[in-house]
């Protein structure tokens, strides 16, 4: 595996500087993982191994098979995870819709309550309403008539009162 990272990295390295050479050619042709990986090559290179280099290749290969299987279950475990929270949150808010929608419709019925109740006050206070408005008009007119009929006398007592500044404060 370290070799494998090396191999990897000396690839990269080479690559960036532009130092690539045949044989990284060559070995990126033999890279099952490579996009440019040539099949014939590679069997032709197995081929021509001998014993001890095809079991060490299979271990190599059964490792990384190993390897992906498991990365590949967990990425299935993650997002099986993560769609069944998916699943819970769009059940919690379809259950809080739900009750959004019952709670909606008592708030609505309430409000057509209160409408209901306003009108019918409105339709019983309408008489009084306009007899409480002549009230108001008379009050304000009897409120003039008062000022009007006390005016003599302020005028008077404010006419006969010395010419002192301390009694005009009463004059307010």
């Amino acid at each position: 595996m370290e070799d494998h990272g090396m191999a990897r990295m000396q690839e990269l390295l080479s690559s960036y500087y532009g130092l690539q050479d045949k044989e990284s050619e060559q070995e990126r042709l033999r890279n099952i993982d490579s996009p440019g990986f040539a099949p014939k090559t590679y069997v032709k290179l197995l081929e021509s191994r001998g014993l001890n280099d095809l079991l060490e290749t299979d271990d190599q290969l059964i490792r990384e098979i190993k390897e992906l299987d498991t990365n590949m279950q967990m990425l299935v475990y993650e997002n099986y995870n993560k769609f069944i929270s998916a699943t819970d949150t769009i059940r919690k808010m379809k259950n809080n819709v739900a009750s959004m929608e019952d709670e909606v419709g008592r708030v609505v019925a309430s409000m057509d309550a209160i409408t209901a109740k306003s009108e019918s006050i409105n339709v019983a206070l309408a008489p009084h309403r306009s007899k409480v408005e002549k009230l108001i008009g008379v009050r304000r007119l009897l409120k003039r008539l008062e000022f009007i009929f006390e005016l003599p006398q302020r005028l008077n007592t404010y006419e006969f009162a010395p010419k002192r500044p301390e009694t005009w404060a009463g004059a307010d």
